[in-house]
């Protein structure tokens, strides 16, 4: 027994020091199947070299072993035989092993009618997405391997999954059949650019920030300039975060992320998008009328929603560019049960580079700060800007049909200056603070296969404080602080019913509870100004949505509200249709009423400078209370990377409130009739688009006048090229002068009448990327210009005191900015 015992011992020992060579010992048989990555260790081994290759792509590549082949060369021609790879080695010792990609070309037909399809689109393993289209009837898939998981699909057929070795044998002829295709399910991949989507049920746009291509003016994905470029959402200012839909300014639209309400316009007042591109996941776009389950806005919708899935392992992302720098980190916390996700960007304290540069003059121009003032009588002693932004997700996966969600956002702002007269006996300063944040827990459920649940609370927060102070020889000559705050807490119950494949139901429930205050102190103890308003709104939708067959598609819906303070029930009827006259050419419709409650004033200027323009409050009786009615008519053509586009509007909104001067409101009304129109040419690595609006935004308070930032004609000519590691974008933008708007308080002759000269500019963006293969990395560098030959863009005439000698407020001027962005 003693000597069984320690032939054991022996024989363990033995396999540990020879570090499992034992298990080598038995050599295949010829022709036998094994697994290719077996016989390159037995050759590392048999003659002591080395091989580099992606585990991933050969890993489970299996291969008939061949016994026979008597030297290193012949072995390797065996293997190229079997699969298409090259061995490559400059000394001998060390191997690089290729794989051989080759492109598959075929003809593509329909099963039914032996019709050519000529587009389709096309998926290798899990890279982007892609449209690719038939020349002399002959469709090719460029770069394909054997192992390649290759995802072909259509809006019109049912999608084909396959390995690349099964469509290299296929004979040249793929065969698809139709499904029983509703239009909810169409969707116009790649509508402006890869990564933004449309779709033909409820007329959103859908953008994947993940597999978004690139834009001209920037780089980094910020959110509100890829917005800015869909047509019909303009920034007639110049600042990206002043977005207006369709004649509805910026108040008027929904921003939603992960259900939290959003009551800014962004990072240093409206330049900079406060929503981490890295962070966001999807966004849906809204420019019409919204579907029955959004409520409390008359204009369109900006809905974020950030990753709902637990990352298989950990992800890590830099970003920085001349204005900020960031980093994303998610990673899963328990195995497919339990992951988290954490973003924050910040700006470069006492750093001012180019585009900041240009922003600060965009923001400033007119006020005492403006870089052209200074230096004329008085000195910056002080100029401090910092705004800061945090993303944080839990999600947890209680079972396989049940999800919850713990969202947070916080987005800071501050901005302060010290002034001082030459000899120092006047002492100007202001301190800015703005903080908006925000809070969501969620729970979805999937009662069934056909029944779906949520349950969502919310809460979100804005402050903004203005603190100023002007002492003359060391006395108090103005003393002002203001507070405004925005609490919204919202109870928010929805479910989806499928009766069928044809026939869809939604409804749900939100109680929302807003509480708006505006406090203004000449002193420290002495209360000038207050204003509190409180507001339950009890909100109620249900929707149908039907589809006959795949020709015909309608979606009927009511949204209401109880606004408790007026004890008011207002009803909206919304309808959507959808209609495909053939497999290239679509019929659309729209037109809905809604009603919207907390609001800002409406303005005259696009000064956001002021803390007065950014104040929102609650509506004291029913001639406050907005009301918006729109309506859209359109057609969609989409063939052989052709695509047009075209939507024709109007949108009637009253009730709104002009105030002049304090004290002094006017109730009025805005309406806004247009088009837009969208044509797109996409090539094999190149695209264009042309974008062109045609509108007339008139204000009726007491007089009818154009909307001061009308714009009547827009034009936008895009060209993009899209390479393996290069990408370029490029716009130029044609767009009629903005209405001149003459303050009382002007003596001085103004040399311009109705508009202001037209605007003009030419924006630019480059990005390299390169992979790090074996350690799954990837890197991108930009460069993006803003107005590059500088263009001076009048908008507006400073409505509030302004100076003779400098009247007029101008777009953005020409702003650089570099970046780097780091995955792995």
């Amino acid at each position: 027994m003693i000597i069984k015992v320690r032939t054991f011992v022996l024989f363990f020992i033995f396999s540990l020091a020879s570090g499992g060579a034992f298990a080598q010992i038995t050599t295949p048989s010829h022709n036998e199947e094994v697994q290719l990555v077996d016989w390159l260790l037995e050759l590392e081994k048999k003659y002591n070299l080395d091989f580099s290759y992606s585990d991933s792509l050969l890993g489970n590549f299996k291969v008939n072993y061949s016994a026979n082949c008597e030297s290193l060369s012949v072995c390797l021609q065996e293997i190229s035989k079997l699969i298409p790879l090259k061995f490559e080695s400059s000394d001998g010792k060390n191997y690089l092993v290729i794989p051989i990609r080759k492109n598959i070309a075929f003809k593509a037909i329909d099963k039914e009618t032996n019709e050519l399809v000529t587009a389709l689109n096309i998926q290798l393993n899990t890279q982007p997405e892609k449209e690719i289209y038939a020349k002399n009837s002959i469709l090719t898939i460029e770069n394909v391997f054997p192992l390649d998981s290759v995802h072909i699909r259509s809006p019109f057929y049912q999608s084909i999954h396959f390995l690349g070795a099964d469509l290299i044998n296929l004979g040249g002829v793929l065969s698809l059949e139709q499904p029983i295709n509703f239009l909810n399910e169409v969707v116009i991949s790649g509508y402006l650019t890869k990564g933004v989507d449309s779709k033909l049920s409820d007329h959103s746009l859908q953008i994947n920030m993940k597999s978004l291509g690139l834009f001209a003016g920037e780089t980094d994905g910020d959110i509100f300039n890829v917005l800015k470029n869909i047509p019909g959402i303009r920034t007639p200012d110049g600042k990206p975060g002043s977005l207006n839909f369709r004649g509805s300014t910026f108040d008027q639209n929904l921003v939603y992320i992960d259900d939290i309400p959003i009551y800014h316009t962004g990072h240093f007042f409206g330049t900079i998008s406060p929503y981490n591109p890295t962070a966001v996941s999807t966004i849906e776009i809204q420019r019409s009328t919204l579907p029955a389950k959004w409520g409390g806005r008359v204009g369109g919708l900006i809905n974020m929603t950030t990753d709902t899935n637990i990352p298989n392992a950990s992800d890590y992302q830099v970003l920085v560019n001349t204005l900020y720098a960031g980093a994303t980190v998610k990673m899963p916390v328990v195995k497919d049960k339990l992951g988290i996700s954490l973003s924050a960007r910040t700006n470069y304290p006492d750093y001012r580079s180019s585009k900041l540069e240009a922003l600060n003059t965009l923001n400033f121009q007119g006020s005492r700060v403006d870089p052209n003032a200074i230096g004329e009588t008085n000195s910056l002693d002080k100029y401090n800007i910092e705004f800061n932004d945090f993303n944080g997700k839990l999600i947890y996966d209680i079972s396989e049909n049940h999800k919850a969600t713990l969202s947070f956002i916080n987005i800071a702002n501050r901005f302060s200056y010290l002034l001082n007269s030459p000899n120092r006996n006047l002492l100007e300063s202001q301190d800015i603070n703005l903080d908006n944040w925000g809070i969501t827990g969620k729970w979805e459920a999937k009662l069934s296969d056909r029944f779906k649940s949520s349950v969502a609370l919310s809460k979100s927060s804005l402050r903004v404080f203005d603190f100023s102070v002007e002492n003359e020889n060391d006395v108090l000559r103005r003393f002002d602080k203001r507070i405004n705050t925005i609490e919204d807490n919202r109870f928010i119950v929805e479910t989806i019913f499928d009766i069928n494949e044809k026939t869809r139901i939604e409804g749900g429930y939100t109680l929302t509870n807003h509480d708006t205050s505006f406090k203004e102190f000449i002193d420290e103890v002495t209360l000038d100004k207050q204003q509190n308003r409180e507001a339950n709104i009890h909100s109620f939708y249900a929707s149908a949505r039907h589809n006959w067959g795949s020709k015909f598609m309608a979606t009927l819906g009511i949204h209401s509200d109880y606004y408790e303070p007026l004890n008011t029930l207002y009803v909206d009827p919304r309808v959507s249709l959808s209609f495909s006259a053939t497999k290239a050419f679509f019929l659309k419709a729209s037109a809905g009423v809604s009603h919207q409650f907390i609001q800002q004033k409406f303005k005259k200027d696009f000064d956001d400078f002021r803390l007065d323009n950014q104040f929102w409050e609650l509506p004291r009786d029913k001639a406050e209370v907005i009301e918006g009615k729109q309506f859209m008519i359109g057609a969609l053509y989409n063939v052989l990377g052709w695509l047009v586009d075209l939507e024709v509007y109007q949108r009637k909104t009253k009730n709104l409130t002009f105030q002049p001067s304090p004290g002094n409101d006017f109730i009025g009304s805005l309406e806004a009739i247009g088009g837009d129109l969208f044509l797109k040419k996409k090539w094999k690595f190149y695209e264009t688009w042309v974008g062109y609006s045609l509108s007339k935004v008139t204000s009726n308070f007491d007089i009818n006048s154009t909307a001061f930032f009308n714009q009547s004609h827009i034009f936008n000519l895009t060209g993009l090229v899209n390479l393996e590691k290069w990408n370029f974008a490029m716009t130029w933008q044609y767009s009629t002068g903005l209405p001149v708007e003459i303050p009382t308080s002007i003596t001085s002759t103004i040399p311009y009448t109705n508009r202001f000269p037209a605007q003009h500019q030419l924006d630019f963006s480059a990005t390299y990327t390169f992979w790090n293969n074996s350690k799954g990395g990837k890197g991108t560098v930009g460069l993006s210009m803003i107005n590059i030959y500088d263009r001076e863009n009048i908008i507006n005439i400073f409505q509030d005191r302004p100076r003779e000698n400098n009247l007029f407020r101008q777009a953005i001027g020409f702003a650089p900015n570099l970046q780097a962005s780091f995955h792995f």
